[in-house]
């Protein structure tokens, strides 16, 4: 029997949330410590983001995204451009077909975890990836719960 991977419970989260709801991009929520929230790439597709816990030393932050790609990097890290600067984050890619995979980010560094709530805090735009805008929206101020009414 396979144990439930916390990449696989957030892509289909992901899935989810996006088949039940387009209209749920950009709206934050917060359950237990973790704040949740939903983007989409260039070319629409959904983004799911989770910081938990920031300001702790245990704080992280997982980025999730369906992509029209196979999984092209092999390796188990990753330089993720961050606004202009770069994080080095774990990273795993699930294949879904020959055509699409999902992938997956874990921002474990607390300090990349604070800069990036940080901003967002402050009311600024995050741009991951170089094209993936996480925009504040409620951000300073979420709705409870951990995703949308479905």
């Amino acid at each position: 029997m396979n144990k439930p991977t916390l990449p696989g419970f957030l892509f289909s989260l992901l899935m989810l949330s996006t088949s039940a709801s387009a209209t749920q991009y950009n709206v934050w929520y917060e359950s237990n410590g973790v704040r949740t929230g939903m983007t989409q790439t260039p070319d629409e597709q959904p983004v799911m983001i989770s910081i938990a816990f920031p300001g702790h030393a245990q704080s992280n932050i997982m980025i999730s995204y369906s992509a029209n790609e196979k999984c092209t990097n092999s390796a188990n890290t990753f330089s993720l451009p961050v606004d202009h600067t770069t994080f080095e984050v774990d990273y795993r890619c699930t294949l879904i077909d020959e055509k699409s995979s999902v992938q997956h980010f874990s921002i474990t560094d607390a300090k990349a975890v604070a800069y990036l709530y940080g901003r967002l805090q402050a009311g600024f735009t995050v741009m991951l990836q170089r094209s993936i805008k996480v925009y504040v929206a409620n951000f300073t101020y979420p709705k409870q719960g951990s995703s949308p009414d479905l």
